[in-house]
């Protein structure tokens, strides 16, 4: 089994999220075996985020708590990412154009539209989603 940190860190899909401590303030623990089906992430680059709002429905919803590989952050390779951007924590399907660097930021519900961010420089990726745990 492996333990796993909860943080209390909040990226947002849609309105803004609201952040504390950096410090775990819970721990998952997850088969070893089950985790290598869905990563080959070492342990220590492995967090649990929680999501707030609705721009990622219909994959991903207010309050689903996410895993990420904060060691991937190769946007070239399209996926869901934990981002800051302008400060901001977010969490949107991302991809980065090879040549000009242009990064693409899209949402999954239609209601909100594209980003496009010319410059890279001020994106931050905290790392690439590889699960997500539902709330019912």
């Amino acid at each position: 089994f492996a333990v796993l940190p909860v943080h209390d860190i909040r990226f947002a899909a849609g309105a803004g999220a609201e952040n504390y401590d950096e410090t775990p303030i819970d721990h998952y623990v997850v088969s070893l075996s089950l985790l290598r089906s869905m990563t080959t992430a070492a342990l220590q680059f492995i967090k649990f985020f929680e999501v707030r709002g609705d721009s990622m429905e219909s994959t991903l919803f207010n309050r689903d708590w996410i895993g990420c590989d904060i060691s991937n952050k190769r946007l070239s390779n399209p996926g869901i990412f934990a981002l800051i951007y302008q400060g901001d924590p977010i969490i949107k399907r991302a991809s980065q154009h090879f040549e000009t660097r242009v990064v693409t930021l899209t949402s999954d519900n239609p209601k909100y539209k594209p980003m496009t961010i010319k410059r890279p420089d001020q994106l931050e990726v905290a790392g690439r989603m590889f699960l997500s745990i539902r709330r019912f």
